[in-house]
């Protein structure tokens, strides 16, 4: 056996980690789904990087691809990201528990 063997392949990620982001990334979605509108789960995942390419969008870009103003892209996040605590807080956080 050679030290190759040994060290660990750093491009290649943990199955279990990536079982439980895949498993976190799911819950989440679950729980946008159910506690905020349509447009609001559009804005929080194209900005956090839940949508179909995992890359997040910046408010600026948000706002350009839903074509809605400057402002309203922050105060979307800032009430969806306060529905989403609330849905938390209020016993939604068993979903959370791996």
């Amino acid at each position: 056996m050679t030290l190759h063997h040994l060290i660990a392949d750093e491009s290649t990620s943990c199955p279990d980690i990536s079982m439980y982001q895949t498993q976190l990334r799911e819950s989440l979605r679950g729980l946008i789904a159910e506690v905020l509108s349509p447009q609001e789960q559009t804005i929080i995942a194209m900005r956090f990087g839940l949508n179909e390419t995992e890359e997040d969008v910046s408010v600026i870009e948000i706002g350009a691809k839903l074509g809605v103003g400057r402002n309203c892209g922050p105060q979307t996040i800032g009430c969806s990201m306060a529905k989403i605590r609330a849905a938390l807080q209020g016993g939604k956080k068993e979903q959370f528990a791996f």
